[in-house]
């Protein structure tokens, strides 16, 4: 009797990349991880973790920190309020650049805003 081979899907697309040459002269083929024998303590990878999520959270904060600077910039004189704006904007869009956010407002829709409130502040 004999025995079928069975082959997943995925097992049977790695093979024929594999014969294609797909996987041939990726960059560090025949090299070793860069962290190879390192020796890692008990937990490393929840150490790490708990990193990550505290680093994400400050990014949260400081985004928080800027929406909240954007918002303020309506008490402020037109000239005070472009240039806090372009202080903003460029800090927020560092963040979205290293960063898992969202990009910053667009420079017109803050200032159409800032328009809008001014006018409804004078109206009163």
């Amino acid at each position: 009797m004999e025995l079928q081979h069975w082959e997943s899907w995925i097992d049977k697309a790695i093979r024929e990349a594999t014969e294609a040459g797909e996987f041939d002269d990726l960059p560090g083929a025949g090299k070793p991880f860069a962290d190879a024998g390192r020796h890692y303590e008990p937990g490393w990878w929840h150490k790490a973790y708990v990193q990550r999520l505290r680093a994400e959270g400050e990014v949260a904060d400081r985004i928080r920190e800027l929406d909240r600077r954007l918002v303020e910039t309506a008490r402020l004189d037109e000239p005070a309020m472009r240039a806090e704006v372009t202080v903003v904007l460029s800090e927020w869009a560092g963040l979205a650049a290293e960063h898992d956010v969202p990009d910053p407002p667009d420079r017109e829709e803050i200032e159409a805003s800032w328009l809008a409130i001014r006018r409804s502040m004078r109206a009163r």
